[in-house]
């Protein structure tokens, strides 16, 4: 894997707004990355991370993490609501139907999404 960050640091670490790439495996294209506010070294803040899948999610990041419910756009332009607690993709809480979204409490069983870190 290689890394790469576009953004400012002080005092030699990543502050204020930036954008973070992870690239996996030999093809260039097959990355991820994370746009938005970086705290003392840390994602953290309203941010985005798009996937390697297509897949964005937009929503609040603590401690280098996903945390919360935010807005995740699939690669097929399909909408929805999920929750992430600690970068663990703990349960959908809204599914974009062809008449908008409707409640969907069904919790899934705890498991990573393509972790940034």
């Amino acid at each position: 894997n290689e890394v790469k960050y576009e953004g400012d640091f002080v005092n030699g670490k990543k502050e204020g707004k930036g954008v973070f790439y992870i690239f996996t495996g030999d093809d260039a294209e097959n990355k991820r990355c994370y746009i938005g506010p970086f705290v003392n070294d840390k994602m953290e803040g309203k941010g985005m991370c798009k996937f390697a899948n297509g897949d964005v999610w937009e929503g609040m990041f603590k401690n280098d993490n996903k945390e919360g419910i935010g807005e995740m756009t699939y690669a097929n332009g399909k909408k929805g609501l999920v929750e992430y607690v600690e970068d663990n993709l703990v349960g959908t809480v809204k599914l974009e139907k062809d008449e908008g979204l409707q409640l969907d409490k069904h919790k899934q069983q705890q498991r990573r999404y393509n972790p940034i870190m």
